[in-house]
């Protein structure tokens, strides 16, 4: 789409000055004509830059100055006549054939969303190669690499016995929800959810009602939950903890009790990524064995989360797109952040390895 001519301010009687953002000399050629007829005259023609992941694939555009006025009848209509198109200023690192250093590739990457540990990591992983990669290319590789990462990141079982951990307004227990419901409508599987205090009460108005809406028993104490069969899958839920906070001894003496195989943890994707690391960490000293992260919908780049997810520490379970109880996940967080991060869910031929 062409842009709109902008003046350039000059003084009353002088010849005006337009500034034309075109695709092509005979783009301009037909504004011109259409705007100004005979009367302009083409005083410079360089290529428009621009900012952003966005730009550094697109076809380059020209930006025409025009100068109007009685005195300056010269006709516009033949390119062969107007100054040469001066390049668009080009970063140092930029290659005349297409290729990129390894300054030029990290703002590639960056503008991807993916922060300075991922793009160090893929750096070393190409290797000299990097140098001789196009833009294209580098987007491709990378795309490539994560998705082949995440594929073969160990895989951890999810046991029957399953808490949530997480702080306050992470949104664990909507992602117990989330879970539940898919267990009941999708896997059609015999569920209970087990409700703890620990040295705070625990309200479960909402989870109650929720329960009662799925014909999901829910429980209040463990001695309660001798009646459930073996194969039942028993959720808990416990309060939220503050930062670093460790679990209290009597909720740590009933997880213990009821032999909990799977700690899951929650975390804001929405936080920064420094909080978001500090509270992994902390799950790690709970004995969290998986994560789950939420408020996707409040995340302004989904890039951060590579390195989260690529972690072989804790397997992620989904991510949580919104507050609905039950739906609004993705199910599978390597395609999500594939698609969201490089509008692919596979991207390019580049080969991994040479």
């Amino acid at each position: 789409m062409t842009s709109p001519s902008i003046p350039i301010p000059s003084e009353p009687g002088k010849i005006e000055t337009y500034r034309l953002i075109v695709g092509s000399a005979a783009e301009a050629v037909e504004l011109l004509r259409e705007r100004f007829g005979d009367r302009g005259r083409v005083v410079s023609v360089r290529q428009a830059g621009g900012s952003g992941f966005g730009w550094l694939l697109k076809k380059p555009r020209l930006e025409v100055l025009v100068e109007i006025g009685p005195e300056r009848p010269e006709p516009v209509s033949d390119p062969a006549t107007w100054p040469k198109p001066v390049p668009a200023p080009v970063p140092v690192t930029e290659k005349a054939n297409g290729a990129v250093s390894r300054d030029s590739a990290g703002d590639v990457l960056r503008a991807a969303g993916l922060d300075a540990l991922m793009i160090a990591r893929i750096r070393g992983e190409i290797g000299p190669d990097w140098s001789s990669l196009t833009k294209a290319d580098v987007v491709a590789w990378t795309a490539r690499f994560l998705g082949e990462e995440g594929r073969n990141r160990p895989k951890m079982p999810l046991g029957r016995r399953r808490v949530f951990l997480g702080g306050c307004g992470a949104g664990k227990t909507t992602a117990l929800c989330k879970m539940l419901a898919r267990d009941v409508f999708v896997d059609g599987r015999s569920v209970a959810v087990l409700k703890l205090d620990a040295d705070q009460p625990n309200a479960s108005d909402g989870l109650a009602a929720f329960c009662e809406v799925l014909g999901v028993p829910m429980f209040r104490s463990p001695v309660e939950i001798a009646e459930i069969g073996e194969e039942t899958i028993l959720y808990i839920d416990l309060p939220g903890l503050a930062a670093g906070e460790e679990l209290e001894g009597g909720a740590r003496e009933a997880l213990e009790h009821l032999a909990v195989d799977a700690r899951i943890l929650v975390v804001n994707a929405a936080y920064e990524a420094e909080l978001m690391a500090a509270g992994l960490v902390a799950g790690g000293k709970l004995g969290a064995t998986h994560v789950i992260y939420t408020h996707l919908d409040e995340l302004r780049g989904w890039g951060k989360l590579w390195r989260f997810v690529l972690d072989r520490e804790l397997e992620p379970l989904f991510l949580s797109n919104g507050p609905s109880l039950a739906g609004e996940m993705e199910n599978d967080p390597v395609a999500a952040l594939l698609e969201r991060t490089f509008n692919a869910r596979c991207t390019g031929s580049v080969p991994l390895h040479s």
